[in-house]
């Protein structure tokens, strides 16, 4: 021990971990130390506490560092390139072999109840929080006398999901912020106790997700849903993303679900889901049911409720109307078409080398709705008759809607090869187009009539198409 001066001035050795220079006769191995650059203290022989020369202190069991550091003199980004580069303000330092893999880990413990008597974490208890505030100046309301803020501003937190058993403990994350003109703090983004994420905007304590699981989609508890929402402030209107990997109902296909919610929390779906058949389909649904707008598959597309689309393109619930893989309509008004036609041409009707009245000709059998239909007809004598023979006329048979009384048009002689009785002796050509309004569900036939005792020859060709 030296004293010098005029004043009280008190020397030390330096000392070791094993033997600090300050210490107690009856634990010599506790006490302090003195370095160049720090003051470390000992317990049982080992430094575990010091201070050094830039103003810092922590724990230590290594003399040359310090393996928690305080520092209160750091600025707001501790890695910029720019200036002296810097520590944060509280820094853990841990070391461990390559088979003793070690982290710094910084951990909240809560508890309801007392020290004395401590209770199962409750729901909604916060476990850990991290939190920031500000200085709003000394007139302030609510803050201190250095103008501190009063309530949290950010906060990163870890809360528990439901009250804590021994064999439940969930556990959900949550970030607040405060919005610009406002001075509380509110729930903006949250993680739940299955992995979902969701940006949302939540006031009260324990956030819950605004989402429904999609109508058709698995809804176990085998977590094997995933999902990402996006709230509005209001709660009214939500968008969001949900991936299903498997599942027992929907068809237990995996897949990847859009929703879109813009009316008073009611759940519309738009569901872009891709089964094991390679099956991508649009939907609109509110809760508990479900409407498909869109299916597309490896055989084409449909815009309708046709799952299962018979062509390239079709639209309409049963697919009414399609267009094949070379770009033609097939169908049109749920009738198939001949050679890509629109309107729909509907039924065709031909012979060849008649020598004889055709009969009846069903042109439709059943028309497909009260309308307009529309019969182009054509004859052509190819062998004269040699004697007294008439081609004609040509007569159409329907229903008319109004009274279901059956009309047979023309009745007279209109349509004969030359409009009259005169017999075909030489060739000729007659044709005509007519328009009839025709009944839902009755047929439409037609027919040429034929007088010849000499062997006169004709072909005809007749063609209804809807209107």
């Amino acid at each position: 021990m030296t004293v010098s001066g005029t004043g009280v001035r008190f020397f030390v050795p330096k000392g070791t971990e094993s033997a600090p220079s300050i210490s107690s006769s009856l634990y010599p191995s506790n006490g302090w130390s003195f370095k160049s650059s720090q003051i470390l203290m000992s317990f049982s022989s080992n430094y575990h506490f010091g201070f050094d020369n830039e103003g810092k202190f922590g724990t230590s069991n290594i003399p040359s560092e310090l393996l928690l550091k305080l520092d209160l003199n750091v600025y707001h980004d501790a890695s910029l390139d720019s200036g002296s580069p810097q520590d944060g303000g509280l820094n853990v330092t841990t070391y461990g072999t390559d088979a003793d893999l070690k982290t710094s880990t910084f951990t909240g413990r809560t508890a309801s109840g007392t020290f004395a008597s401590p209770h199962a974490t409750a729901q909604n208890q916060a476990m850990a929080e991290f939190t920031g505030k500000g200085n709003c100046g000394v007139d302030c309301s609510g803050a201190d006398a250095k103008g501190f803020e009063p309530s949290n501003k950010g906060v990163f937190g870890v809360y528990a999901s439901l009250s804590h058993t021994s064999t439940s403990q969930p556990a959900y994350c949550a970030i607040q912020t405060t919005k610009i003109d406002e001075i509380l703090d509110h729930y903006s983004f949250l993680v739940d106790h299955a992995g979902n994420a969701g940006l949302v905007y939540k006031t009260s304590s324990g956030p819950v997700f605004h989402t429904s699981t999609p109508y058709g989609w698995d809804t176990g508890t085998g977590y094997k849903n995933r999902f990402f929402s996006i709230e509005s402030e209001t709660n009214t209107s939500d968008a969001g993303l949900l991936i299903q990997n498997g599942g027992s109902t929907g068809g237990g296909g995996a897949g990847v679900n859009l929703w879109f919610d813009n009316s008073n929390d009611v759940v519309y779906l738009d569901n872009i889901k891709s089964t094991s058949s390679m099956t991508f389909r649009s939907n609109t649904a509110a809760a508990g049911s479900s409407t498909t707008n869109m299916t597309i598959n490896t055989t084409g597309v449909n815009i309708g409720a046709d799952t299962s689309p018979d062509n390239l393109f079709t639209i309409g619930n049963t697919s009414e109307f399609q267009v094949s893989s070379s770009g033609k309509v097939v169908k049109y008004d749920n009738t198939s078409t001949v050679n890509g036609g629109i309107p729909a041409e509907i039924h065709e009707e031909h012979g060849i080398g008649k020598t004889a009245a055709s009969g009846t000709l069903t042109l439709l059998s059943s028309a497909p709705a009260d309308g307009y239909y529309r019969v182009n007809w054509m004859a052509t004598i190819t062998v004269a008759g040699t004697g007294a023979s008439t081609l004609g006329p040509f007569t159409v048979t329907f229903t008319n809607p109004s009274d279901g009384v059956n009309k047979t048009w023309p009745s007279a002689n209109t349509n004969n090869i030359n409009g009259t009785t005169v017999n075909n002796t030489t060739s000729g050509i007659i044709s005509g187009c007519m328009t009839v309004y025709a009944k839902s569900g009755t047929p439409i036939t037609c027919s040429f009539n034929y007088t010849s005792a000499s062997g006169m020859t004709y072909d005809y060709y007749v063609l209804i198409e809807r209107l």
